[in-house]
């Protein structure tokens, strides 16, 4: 989680960061940011940007306030109809990256 702002410091904005690890395939991350940075679903990350951050390539990423799907399982039993639900969503996140010819 990061704080993102313009060069003037006027607008905000709370992101996700994932710094790559990778610095041979920054190419393929660059091609995979311009595909996904298209991608309009509610049931997908938006991606905003890949930058450079302390010499590593770096995404970024929406930021979504919750729990990760780790910490919601091992927080209780999970009743089925929420394993259907996440299934579910999972699905339409899945078929809209289809959409714009991604698979993930």
């Amino acid at each position: 989680m990061a704080i993102r702002s313009d060069h003037k410091q006027q607008i905000q904005q709370t992101v996700a960061v994932k710094i790559l690890k990778s610095k041979n395939l920054v190419d393929m991350w660059r091609d995979e940011f311009i595909s996904l940075s298209q991608v309009n679903s509610q049931h997908c990350v938006r991606v905003f940007g890949f930058e450079w951050l302390e010499a590593n390539p770096t995404l970024i990423l929406e930021f979504i306030e919750g729990l990760t799907l780790q910490e919601f399982v091992g927080a209780r039993r999970i009743l089925p109809a929420e394993i259907d639900e996440i299934l579910i969503q999972i699905r339409l996140g899945l078929k809209d990256l289809q959409r714009y010819g991604l698979y993930h």
